[in-house]
């Protein structure tokens, strides 16, 4: 006998468990459940149910009363539609498989805060490549036989993304059998097509304190498995290129850079907010030094103030420590996760743009504010010189005396700075992303 079969959930679930241990046989042996609901056609009469309007549960053979699914346990009655008896209470009819819970609100925002419907790289990816190419998603479901589909996981982006990706799409990936896949950070255990994965930054081997123990093993587990395993690697710049070669030996000629670009918001037209601050974005967590930044404005004398845009991520409360220890209340504001209108309106109207990063795979932030208009003040460290090149400050990581000379000299230098980033800022766009992605598909395919 095979270890499972496909059982279909018709409207007299009991008529096709009698005989076996289900509480619905139970039951409708003892004459508590009838045998067809009151107004219901006798079965002779009734067309057959299609098989596309039919929940579907996968009933395992062995075992069965020692150890019964939600859905085995449950029988829908047939006088009610929706509702189902399970030894006697009412519950919803399950009337799917494959329905995801909903990931948690945290798992929703971008690493400022923001919600991820759909999130930055991905909304730009999908607005293609110049016209008259083929689409993207169309292209890498080729060859499945199916319309390229945006399987629901649950989880999403950022830390988690290597769990989604190994443990949320197995399923999803043998109804498609697609020719070739496009993974963020992971490739699901037991896909045998071709792969292709994202990797935008190693973060995790250079700085294991900036997260938990739990996200660190996944990534450590998960990344190298898959960068090894997939047929060509995809990263934003050469700097975390260098890191897949040094760290995890993948060739070389599997891996291409498409550096990332910029959202159209931001630009210098628009309305900007009034005031005179300097701008920090990204989340309150180690790796983006926020404490820095602090420290560096109490050094700048002035009425020159800080904004923190982001989520306070694991440092919200040492960053208001350090404000209050160096008595910078008047100076400081906590602006949280604000929309990208209003994001762009801040990079608008900020004196300079503060990145103190001690690590950085790209660093959307420094072409978001070139691309306003913005002077930047950045740590050289990571893909930072890379993106920024001669057209920001860069100055020593974890120095706030360093930092606050930097910021002195945006304020002093603004325009030319401000006209630099423009020139700079134009070299990145998401349409040469898409582009150099869309190659990808076609020469594995």
């Amino acid at each position: 006998m095979p270890d499972s079969i496909e059982a279909p959930l018709p409207w007299s679930t009991h008529r096709s468990t009698r005989g076996s241990d289900f509480p619905c046989s139970r039951q409708w042996r003892a004459g508590r459940l009838p045998s067809r609901p009151p107004g219901r056609p006798s079965r002779s009469s009734r067309k057959a149910p299609q098989p596309w309007s039919i929940p579907v549960i996968r009933i395992r053979s062995r075992r069965v009363s020692a150890r019964r699914s939600d859905a085995e346990r449950s029988c829908v009655h047939g006088g009610r539609s929706g509702q189902s008896r399970t030894r006697g209470r009412r519950q919803r009819a399950p009337t799917s498989t494959s329905i995801a819970r909903p990931p948690p609100e945290a798992a929703r925002r971008d690493r400022r805060g923001r919600p991820r419907s759909p999130p930055d790289r991905r909304r730009e990816l999908r607005r293609g490549p110049p016209p008259g190419a083929a689409s993207a998603r169309r292209q890498r479901a080729a060859g499945s036989g199916h319309p390229p589909s945006r399987p629901r996981t649950g989880r999403s982006g950022g830390r988690r993304a290597a769990g989604a990706e190994s443990w949320g799409l197995p399923r999803v990936l043998r109804r498609l059998h697609p020719r070739l896949a496009h993974f963020l950070y992971a490739v699901p255990p037991g896909f045998d097509g071709k792969a292709i994965v994202t990797v935008h930054d190693v973060s995790f081997e250079h700085l294991p304190d900036s997260m938990g123990f739990r996200d660190r093993l996944l990534f450590r587990t998960q990344v190298p498995r898959s960068v090894r395993r997939a047929k060509r690697v995809l990263t934003g710049s050469e700097q975390t290129k260098r890191d897949l070669i040094e760290r995890y030996e993948v060739p070389r000629e599997r891996i291409v850079v498409t550096p990332y670009g910029v959202d159209p918001a931001f630009r210098p037209e628009g309305p900007k907010r009034e005031g005179r601050y300097a701008l920090f974005v990204g989340a309150m967590q180690p790796r983006k030094d926020p404490v820095a930044a602090v420290e560096a404005l109490a050094r700048v004398n002035g009425k020159l103030r800080l904004v923190l845009v982001g989520p306070e991520k694991g440092q919200g409360d040492r960053v208001r420590e350090a404000v209050r220890r160096l008595g910078l209340e008047q100076r400081v504001e906590f602006a949280g996760h604000v929309e990208r209108e209003e994001l762009a309106a801040l990079y608008r109207g900020a004196a300079c743009l503060v990145f103190p990063s001690r690590y950085e795979g790209f660093g959307l932030p420094i072409l978001e504010a070139m691309a306003s208009g913005t002077p930047v003040v950045a740590a050289r460290t990571g893909a930072v010189p890379e993106v920024a090149g001669d057209a920001a400050v860069l100055v020593e990581p974890g120095d706030p005396a360093a930092l606050a000379e930097g910021i002195r000299r945006a304020l002093a230098e603004g325009e030319q700075l401000a006209a630099a980033g423009l020139e700079r800022a134009r070299r990145f766009s998401w349409a040469e992303t898409a582009r150099l992605t869309l190659g990808v598909y076609r020469e594995l395919l």
